[in-house]
Order: C-alpha cells, then sequence, then structure tokens
C-alpha cells in the first residue's frame, strides 16, 4: 500500500480556511473591501447561494461562454451596459486588473507604442504595459506634503504631454485615487480625445459613482474605456469588476478571451449580475445609503478627540472633487496611520487601509447607521489607547527620484535577472518593480537605472520602518 505523504506534518491542516473562520467569528467591524461587508446584500443571493457548491457550475447547457457569449451572460452584460450608460459591457472574473489589462494591450497592438500613464498607475498597468510590448510616457503625481499621499495629476500637464507625444495610442487615468480622490477628468480627457488617443479610465474604486453623481462616474465624462471594481463597492464578490467601453473600436474583446480564466466561476459572474439587478431596482436608495452611512461614521470619528477627519475641503490642489464613500482619518498627536489601525483593530474595527500618516475606511449601502453607532465607545476606547503612545514617524518622501528607463518594460522583464544587494545595485537597469509603501507609487519600474539616489531614498525609508515591496532580504532583482 503507498504511503500517504498527505497524513505527515501539518498536511492535514487548512490554515487559510481556520484564519477565515477565526476573522470572521471575531464578528468584525469590517470597513474594508469588499463593499457587501459579509452580508448578503440582494434578496436573489438567498436563493441561488443558499449552498456555495451547488451554485459553482461550468460552461454547460443554457448557461453560456464567457468568451464568447450568446446568450444568458450576454443579457446580463447587456443589461450592465444599460445600466451604466455604456455602450457595451464586459464581466470581469479577474478583478478589474484584467480589464486595465485587456484595454491597454487593445490600445497599443504595436511594438513600441507610447502610452501615457500617471506614475500612480495599479502595479497591473506596468504589467500590462510590459505584455503590450508598450512605451510608457509617465505623467508626475503631486504629493500632498502633510500625509504623503499621492494627490494625482493636473489636467494642463496631461493636455502639455499629449501634445509632446501625438503619436501615442492612449492615456491611463487613476479616478478615484484609493482615498477617494477625484482630479478634474473632463478637462483631462479633452486633448486626449482630439488627438484619437483611447482614454482608458481605471474606476476601480468608482462603480457607484453612476448612481450617486458625486463624483461624476468616467463613462458619463466620456472616457473611451472605464474599468471598475465592483466587489468594492457594488456588493458583489471578490474578484469581480467591470468594464465600460463608450469607444467600441477598442477590441477589448479578444484580449479578454486570452486573459480572463477559460473556467469563469459563476458564482462570482452570477454575484455581478445580482448586483446589476440590485442597484437596478434601487440605485439610488443604495446611493443615499452609502452618504448616510459614511455621514455617520465620520460623526463617530469626530467625537473621538485625538482622531482628526478629512473631508472634501481638506485636499489641495490638483484634487477637483472627493468620493465620500471614503472615509479618511488622521491623529492630531501625529501617529502612524499604522499605529491608528492597531488601536482600531484590537476594539475589533478594522479599516482598509493604513499608510504613514492616514487611515481609510470603506462605508458601503450594506453598512449600518445603528452598527456605526454601537462602535462608538469602541472608538473612544482606541483613541484613549492612542494617546498613550509615542507618535512612531514614517518619513514623508515628497518627490521620488524616479529612474531613467534605458530598456523598455517588455525588454527588462523578459531578459535574464540577478539579485543583488541593495547597496550594489546602483547603475544596474531593474527587472521588477520597487515600491515604497507609502505611498505605493513605483520609485522604479522594470527597465529604469536604479540611480544612488534612488538607493539613499530606499534606505531612508527603511530605516524609519517603511516598507517596499520588490526587496527580498535587502536583494533586489536587476538585469544581468
Amino acid at each position: 500500500m503507498a504511503e500517504n505523504k498527505f497524513m505527515e506534518g501539518n498536511q492535514l491542516k487548512v490554515p487559510l480556511a481556520e484564519a477565515m473562520f477565526k476573522y470572521v467569528s471575531k464578528n468584525p467591524a469590517r470597513f474594508h473591501m469588499p463593499g457587501h461587508k459579509g452580508k448578503k446584500p440582494f434578496k436573489y443571493e438567498t436563493e441561488i447561494f443558499n449552498d456555495i457548491w451547488q451554485a459553482d457550475l461550468t460552461e454547460t447547457e443554457g448557461l453560456d461562454i464567457l468568451a464568447a457569449p450568446q446568450d444568458v451572460i450576454e443579457e446580463a452584460q447587456k443589461a450592465c451596459a444599460e445600466l451604466c450608460r455604456a455602450s457595451e459591457a464586459y464581466f470581469l472574473v479577474n478583478g478589474a486588473t484584467v480589464g486595465l489589462q485587456a484595454c491597454i494591450m487593445a490600445a497599443c497592438e504595436e511594438k513600441g507604442s507610447e502610452i501615457i500613464v500617471p506614475r500612480n498607475a495599479h502595479r497591473s498597468v506596468w504589467g500590462a504595459i510590459a505584455m503590450a510590448d508598450a512605451k510608457p510616457v509617465w505623467l508626475p503625481v503631486y504629493q500632498d506634503a502633510r500625509y504623503g499621499i499621492a494627490l494625482g495629476v493636473d489636467a494642463d500637464t496631461v493636455n502639455q504631454t499629449v501634445l509632446a507625444h501625438p503619436n501615442a495610442k492612449a492615456v491611463v487615468y487613476v479616478y478615484p485615487t484609493y482615498h477617494g480622490l477625484c482630479n478634474d477628468l473632463k478637462a483631462m480627457l479633452r486633448t486626449a480625445a482630439e488627438h484619437s488617443m483611447y482614454t482608458i479610465v481605471d474606476e476601480a474604486h468608482g462603480g457607484h459613482f453612476v448612481f450617486t453623481g458625486w463624483p461624476e462616474s468616467a463613462i458619463d465624462g466620456g472616457a473611451a474605456a472605464v474599468i471598475q471594481g465592483w466587489h468594492k463597492t457594488m456588493g458583489s464578490l471578490t474578484q469581480t469588476g467591470v468594464l465600460l467601453l463608450n469607444d467600441t473600436s477598442l477590441p477589448v474583446a479578444k484580449y479578454l478571451s486570452i486573459l480572463q480564466s477559460s473556467s469563469p466561476s459563476y458564482p462570482l459572474m452570477a454575484s455581478l449580475d445580482m448586483a446589476r439587478a440590485g442597484w437596478q431596482a434601487k440605485g439610488y436608495e443604495l446611493a443615499s445609503r452609502i452618504l448616510e452611512n459614511a455621514t455617520a461614521m465620520r460623526v463617530a470619528l469626530s467625537e473621538v478627540d485625538i482622531f482628526q477627519v478629512l473631508g472634501a475641503g481638506d485636499w489641495p490642489w490638483p484634487v477637483a472633487d472627493y468620493d465620500n464613500s471614503r472615509v479618511v482619518i488622521v491623529s492630531r498627536a501625529g501617529h502612524s496611520g499604522r499605529q491608528i489601525a492597531e488601536v482600531l483593530a484590537a476594539q475589533g474595527i478594522y479599516a482598509e487601509m493604513a499608510d504613514a500618516a492616514t487611515v481609510t475606511f470603506i462605508v458601503s449601502f450594506n453598512d449600518n447607521q445603528a452598527e456605526i453607532a454601537a462602535l462608538k465607545p469602541k472608538l473612544q476606547a482606541a483613541g484613549k489607547v492612542l494617546a498613550t503612545l509615542e507618535p512612531k514617524l514614517i518619513p514623508q518622501i515628497q518627490s521620488f527620484p524616479f529612474g531613467e528607463m534605458v530598456m523598455l518594460p517588455s525588454e527588462a522583464l523578459r531578459a535574464a535577472a540577478e539579485t543583488v544587494p541593495l547597496k550594489q545595485a546602483a547603475g544596474r537597469v531593474a527587472s521588477d518593480l520597487v515600491v515604497p509603501y507609502p505611498p505605493g507609487i513605483p520609485i522604479v519600474g522594470f527597465g529604469e537605472i536604479i540611480s544612488a539616489e534612488i538607493v539613499e531614498t530606499i534606505y531612508r525609508i527603511l530605516v524609519k520602518g517603511g516598507r517596499v515591496q520588490g526587496l527580498t532580504e535587502g536583494n533586489v532583482s536587476v538585469v544581468k
């Protein structure tokens, strides 16, 4: 009888499942994604998802094919397009990531195509640029001098860059940022559209804009393509998103059929369809709930003396609008965002994100005002604990010394690589992204030279307790 290797050691444990159960059993206050907040948001899910194993189906009779829909998936996508006032809609089961990648690859089909991109773009954009053999033209991103937060780009810089690179195929925008900040999108779209460039908007965090109107949705603003992560605010399951098109000449379908799983999850797709139906039935009511719940959260936090709640009027130029579903706080005593998040977590309150100075909560339609009000004693307790702690400041790097690109990202990504200690990396070409957190903007990317100034900046971040993705035990990946 063959020896059962799975009986050895820890093979019979289920660490991920156990960790999930442990978290859920705390009955935590979830102010993070996904937007359903662990509660069934729409009536349809009670019947369909009563047994997730029964609902886990495949592309069998009557269920259509995501890669080439002609039946029920096509009908569901058309309903989604109509709801969102778009010409076409595509369901995404690999997150907003796959939508961004499909759009960039569709726009940059010619090798070496220029694409104009803000430096605070998601790392999936870097991946797409590499896969498309495209050449990025980077837009400078303004930083908040107080908190080290990316404020985005300004319309004048976008327009000047478009005029300087008239052959660029597309311009990518981040709208809103993770903190809910929005730039003047209409002004930024105008010049690019006049030069026949595709305008691709990463609206992953703004699916609800169609209903709230604050800020205006990118699809209503005239963007060629808009990518939304519906699990973030719309109530669908994690890993779901929607790609919306105004400009149907962008050939995204063929790239989605390559990039998306050939065995798409039907529960994921069904959750998108049910979220669409829920918003179609009560969209403006759900949007009102977001605003009411966010207001309740702001009130609860503002009653804690040490917390300062930041609002729409607290963000400097080039911020033009603000997503009120994001509630951002700082410590009046100067504690780091991580310190704030830790004392809140000890009280069972979990935020979406903590960085050098801020903590960001995501409030959705499926939160509950009574439950928020019940958190006030815990928020007060967290504030008292925070007041006893010595602030641990993380350095704010306001202007990163970005690397000079000497190879296309695709060439550097595919080149033979080696790892070297960071202190020996000056003058070498990066074969991976190096991303300081905060603020989460790559300081160096595929094909860029790692300068001595960049090395020094990374060390300063590390010494002060900051985190840097792309380093492994102090080593960085470079082209051989």
